[in-house]
């Protein structure tokens, strides 16, 4: 009995051995939890392959993926003119743009840059403006 109930704690309380990612910003992780800069990310989502011409992408969901974390997202939705903005922490975010339905399925277009870098600008109240090209399926 005294080993089962020992058991039931070691496995619901977190362990210091447990590897923890240093860059993400988890209650659980090491550091300070602060960020040192918040940056805007914003620009314009439109679908390339639309058969009468370029879209504004107006009811896509953008996911904006702190890059060495795998579970810090930041979702975006986009306004009737395919505009969108978010505030994060400064960092590298890999986009992300897909389906709820067939979330195996990429719809970024093939040229796409899929990754922004907000740390390799100094302007302390930065804006990086980043457009995004989706390809549909």
């Amino acid at each position: 009995m005294k080993v089962m109930l020992l058991l039931i704690v070691l496995l619901t309380c977190s362990s210091p051995f447990v590897p923890r990612d240093e860059n993400c910003t988890s209650p659980d992780a090491y550091g300070d939890r602060t960020p040192k800069r918040l940056v805007v990310i914003q620009g314009n989502a439109t679908i390339i392959n639309f058969p009468d011409g370029p879209l504004p992408a107006s009811s896509e969901t953008l996911i904006f993926k702190k890059a060495g974390c795998e579970s810090c997202f930041v979702g975006a939705n986009v306004d009737k003119d395919g505009k969108y903005r978010i505030l994060v922490a400064d960092g590298k975010y890999e986009i992300i743009v897909r389906n709820p339905s067939s979330p195996e399925k990429d719809w970024l277009a093939p040229d796409q840059k899929r990754l922004i870098d907000t740390e390799s600008d100094s302007d302390p109240n930065s804006v990086v403006h980043f457009d995004i090209r989706i390809k549909m399926p």
